[in-house]
């Protein structure tokens, strides 16, 4: 218990911060994007003012994304950095080895429950996007002439990034071809953020 105590208490800052940013995450304007689309066409906004809306949100979904984001990255990196010094403890004899191995377990714990919520969140902010995203091509479908502003929103919309694990060890390339460029290799369990782009994000190993 005193072990589970000690691992939730570390990395308090970046804890509390990855938390405020999931609570600041802005509520999905309707469940889904046609329940939106209906809300819209009742509301008698016009063309520009819906679209100034839309750009609106998606604009403010955009930068709770960016915040999750940074968020999630300094807690990932503190609780790397707490493992890191409790392996460098058993190395050095400084921490005996069954404690140092519980602490180790302790901390795995804490860090899966953290990524499993990154996970929970993600999944809000797709959902969230979807709507909005929906909504703003079927505005750009239906008046081209007059809904630029959604157009640019919806190109420059954010996909949440999500915590992956690599299995084994592979390769990054610049696009989804065999015909791209490698950029970077990735090593067995190292991990990495990227869009979910509908597939689910790995666990750890």
């Amino acid at each position: 218990m005193a072990g589970r105590k000690t691992a939730a208490a570390g990395c308090p800052v970046e804890r509390a911060e990855f938390i405020a940013a999931a609570q600041a995450l802005p509520a999905a304007p309707a469940p889904s994007g046609e329940a939106y689309w209906t809300q819209l066409h009742q509301s008698g906004l016009d063309t520009v003012a819906t679209s100034r809306q839309l750009a609106d949100q998606m604009a403010t979904l955009g930068s709770a994304v960016d915040r999750i984001d940074r968020g999630y990255a300094a807690l990932d990196a503190c609780r790397r950095g707490r493992a890191g010094a409790l392996r460098l403890g058993i190395t050095e004899a400084k921490l005996a080895p069954a404690a140092g191995a519980q602490r180790l377990a302790d901390e795995k714990k804490i860090f899966d429950a953290e990524l499993a919520q990154g996970r929970d969140i993600a999944g809000q902010i797709a959902s969230r996007q979807a709507i909005l995203q929906e909504v703003a091509e079927r505005m750009v479908a239906a008046a081209p002439g007059s809904s630029a502003k959604v157009a640019k929103a919806v190109a420059a919309s954010p996909m949440p990034a999500t915590p992956f694990m690599a299995t084994q060890n592979a390769e990054i390339y610049a696009r989804p071809d065999a015909g791209g460029a490698r950029i970077a290799d990735l090593r067995k369990g190292q991990r990495v953020q990227g869009p979910v782009a509908g597939r689910r994000p790995a666990g750890p190993r």
